[in-house]
């Protein structure tokens, strides 16, 4: 993908915070919410994507 929005990502990672995964998935999307405030693109979705792994 080579247009990203860090924002909308934001957004949509606020709304999964509003519930318990466990430790491991809630870490894994802090880091995700973590790399998107630095504009860490790749690494947000290297994350986001071992949550659904």
């Amino acid at each position: 993908m080579e247009n990203y929005d860090a924002d909308t990502g934001l957004e949509v990672i606020a709304l999964l915070r509003a519930y318990d995964y466990g430790t491991e998935i809630n870490d894994l999307i802090d880091g995700a919410a973590a790399a998107l405030k630095k504009y860490e693109y790749d690494d947000a979705v290297e994350l986001l994507w071992k949550v659904l792994s």
